[in-house]
């Protein structure tokens, strides 16, 4: 079966250099997630983080997203946030794996009911990874996809003092209220056995992007 093959070239095809640095080595260590079976969320988190990881040792945000159908354990979409490669404040990583994830189902014209969209829009029998409780705009987006599960690592609390992202108008703790009142919505858990190892990575970026270390 080379589908999950075909899938994966096409997504790389469309991915920054960034996003294919940062998934690259992880595909060089094994061969799961490539539509043999669902693995688990251990699994998947593990990918998750590692992703966010790399992409921070590249000069990157520490987030990332990965979507998964959950019956084949098939990887969609393994992306890292892209804004600092690309200067695009839109490239979150749950959107830029939308994107990507998007195209493959378009491109495999992947059967929907109509109850969310078209094909391409439909993500029913997909799992979203995600470092962290998402933003207003990734909430809604992901929203917009409809899939079965979100599972997010750690909470915004948990790591703004370790990226202290501040904008002109707002910064990332204005995010928490709003977030709230899409993801009541949402089929959204946190799974937090892995939390620590998402935080180094928050605290890794801390080091290498700040003067001084958070008290």
């Amino acid at each position: 079966n080379h589908e999950p093959i075909l899938a994966l070239a096409t997504a790389m095809a469309g991915l920054s250099a960034a996003s294919k640095r940062a998934i690259g080595s992880l595909q060089a260590e094994h061969k799961a997630g490539d539509g043999a079976k669902f693995e688990g969320d251990e699994f998947y988190i593990k990918r998750l983080i590692d992703v966010a990881r790399s992409n921070v040792e590249q000069g990157g945000h520490p987030f990332s997203c990965l979507i998964v159908n959950n019956v084949t354990g098939e990887i969609l979409a393994e992306c890292p946030n892209e804004i600092a490669q690309t200067g695009d404040p839109c490239s979150h990583a749950e959107i830029v794996a939308i994107r990507k994830a998007s195209s493959i189902l378009r491109q495999r014209n992947n059967p929907v009911d109509g109850k969310n969209g078209t094909v391409g829009e439909d993500m029913r029998g997909l799992n979203f990874y995600i470092i962290t409780s998402p933003c207003p705009m990734c909430a809604a987006a992901m929203a917009f996809c409809g899939p079965d599960h979100i599972v997010h690592v750690t909470t915004r609390p948990k790591w703004s003092k370790y990226y202290p992202d501040r904008r002109r108008y707002i910064q990332v703790t204005d995010f928490i209220e709003p977030s709230k009142v899409i993801c009541k919505k949402l089929p959204l858990r946190q799974e937090d056995r892995m939390e620590e190892e998402a935080l180094k990575v928050f605290r890794a970026w801390n080091a290498k992007n700040c003067s001084t270390a958070p008290k």
